[in-house]
């Protein structure tokens, strides 16, 4: 005769229900948790890379790594950010550790990018990254593709990035680095979106490309759409080494307690830069109620000198209860020399304090073509305001000043001190 044991059978179906049950719950969780699902992707990076032997400019071989695939792409930040930036700098890396060179596009979808310094060179070889987004927290100061980039981004794209912030205050944003030191050349962002959180009269240094510049930005360009920030450009928040040859064609909006610095280029420029050979074709608009806005097409606030650049964007800048603004076609407010720019843009400036509207119907007509353009009266077709120097002009696109006791309009500078 054989015998069941019926009630250790119904434990056992007991307990591996309960296993099924919490075995489907970790799943769901699982699923529907993207941190976990996005955190794992990169924390599961590959390091296995083929080789390739590249002859450079000097006739040297240099080692690539080739990468091509989004894992392979975090694994060789994570293997970058194991040597120092003084190893790179000093060239005691070897060169097989710190080049890296894509082979194919690489699609992020999905994934929320760990940020990471760069200390090597990394070639996107004409390919793109895609779907490249970022949601930094309000701890993370520097957000960026790259956050500090000490070494070479080149030849890479950009397409549908999405990279915001939730810090409203001392952060650096730039849709491919967020601090740069070394060369970026020959990058563009095709389409997205670059968000500085809101934040009243903080410093958020906000860019398409780049938070705030220290080193090389050349041949670069950017159609993402720039929000948000203190300090916002096209192509850098604030730059204080060299920008040339680059085009911005994304529209550059502040809002409400935001920008004190806007350009189509660059936000603010300090005197030891370089600012040459580039144009803005985006659209400028400033909303800000800040105490003093500075609004132009290639450059915000700026003390250096601006060389061979050109606008073709539409400017409007202040609000009607901004307390006082500057904004011209070229430069808002200038402390140095602009040399063989034009501007082919609109210009509209609005600020509280007069309720008339002086020189609403300012001068039309040719646009601004100079080898040496300095300023003019309180709103003209060149300038709002201009101390101490000599100049020779033709008219501007139309240029309007409203309520015009502190708004300072002109076509190519607002304000030259």
């Amino acid at each position: 005769m054989i015998y069941k044991n019926k009630k250790s059978n119904n434990v056992f179906l007991i307990y591996l229900a309960m296993f099924l049950v919490f075995l489907s719950t970790v799943l769901v969780l699982f699923m529907s948790n993207d941190s976990f699902v996005e955190d794992t992707w990169q924390n599961y990076a590959e390091y296995d890379f083929e080789q390739e032997v590249v002859v450079d400019e000097n006739g040297e071989e240099v080692v690539f790594n080739v990468i091509s695939s989004p894992e392979q792409l975090a694994g060789a930040f994570n293997l970058m950010n194991s040597a120092s930036a003084d190893d790179w700098k000093t060239g005691t890396e070897s060169a097989g550790t710190n080049q890296y060179k894509l082979s194919k596009n690489i699609n992020l979808y999905g994934k929320t990018w760990k940020i990471s310094d760069l200390t090597g060179v990394f070639d996107g070889c004409s390919f793109s990254i895609l779907n490249l987004t970022i949601s930094a927290n309000a701890n993370t100061n520097i957000v960026g593709f790259v956050g500090n980039n000490h070494g070479t981004i080149k030849n890479l794209y950009f397409d549908n990035i999405s990279v915001t912030t939730a810090k409203t205050s001392g952060v650096y944003v730039g849709g491919v680095v967020g601090i740069n030191y070394g060369t970026v050349q020959k990058v563009s962002v095709m389409s997205g979106k670059v968000y500085g959180k809101s934040g009243k009269y903080t410093s958020r240094l906000v860019g398409g490309l780049v938070g705030t510049n220290r080193g090389r930005i050349e041949f670069c360009t950017n159609n993402a759409s720039v929000y948000n920030g203190s300090h916002i450009g096209g192509i850098c928040g604030t730059n204080d080494y060299v920008v040339v040859n680059c085009h911005n064609s994304g529209n550059i909006t502040a809002y409400q307690n935001e920008a004190t610095r806007l350009g189509g280029i660059i936000g603010e420029s300090s005197s030891s830069a370089t600012i040459q050979l580039c144009l803005n074709s985006g659209n400028i608009t400033n909303s800000s109620t800040s105490d003093t806005t500075a609004v132009g097409g290639i450059v915000g606030y700026c003390y250096a000198k601006i060389d061979q650049c050109g606008n073709y964007g539409t400017i409007n800048g202040g609000d009607s209860s901004t307390p006082e603004s500057f904004v011209g076609g070229i430069v808002g407010y200038m402390k140095a020399d602009v040399l063989n720019c034009f501007n082919r843009g609109n210009v509209t400036a609005s600020a509280k304090e007069d309720t008339d509207k002086d020189n609403a119907d300012a001068p039309t007509g040719d646009a601004v073509d100079s080898d040496y353009i300095l300023i003019s009266d309180h709103m003209h077709g060149f300038a709002g305001w201009e101390h101490d120097r000599v100049w020779y002009t033709r008219e501007a696109p139309k240029v309007a000043s409203y309520k015009s006791m502190s708004a300072y309009a002109g076509g190519i500078a607002g304000y030259s001190n």
